[in-house]
């Protein structure tokens, strides 16, 4: 394996591979996903698929550079807590980045960017 595969960021390790009960597969190669669907761990690749509305956010965070969540709420017309969950779950997934930040009100806010795929 050359050394720049193992020299890995713990972030880039968990963009690129999952961690299943038995194995960890490097997600980028289609025999192992074929492998987890036929080995009954469809479920893995199913949370990594986005719906098209997931991917037009992750396209309007990489077009706009950064966003918050307040941002998305007032440009998709939907609350705060609603534009919350749907960035934090790409978060989670591993196509968004995000950092905190002090919030006007006194509070922490977080900042969104798009993960370098």
């Amino acid at each position: 394996m050359p050394a720049a595969e193992i020299m890995e960021t713990w972030p880039e390790w968990k963009r690129n591979y999952r961690l299943t009960k038995y194995c960890v597969v490097k997600m980028t190669d289609e025999n192992s996903i074929r492998r987890l669907v036929m080995a009954g761990k469809s479920e893995v690749v199913r949370s990594l698929l986005l719906t098209d509305s997931q991917v037009e956010l992750v396209r309007a965070v990489e077009l706009a550079g950064s966003m918050s969540t307040e941002t998305l709420a007032v440009k998709l017309n939907i609350t705060s807590q609603n534009a919350s969950a749907k960035l934090n779950r790409l978060y989670r997934a591993g196509y968004l980045h995000r950092k905190i930040v002090s919030a006007k009100s006194g509070g922490i806010e977080y900042i969104y960017t798009a993960s370098k795929q």
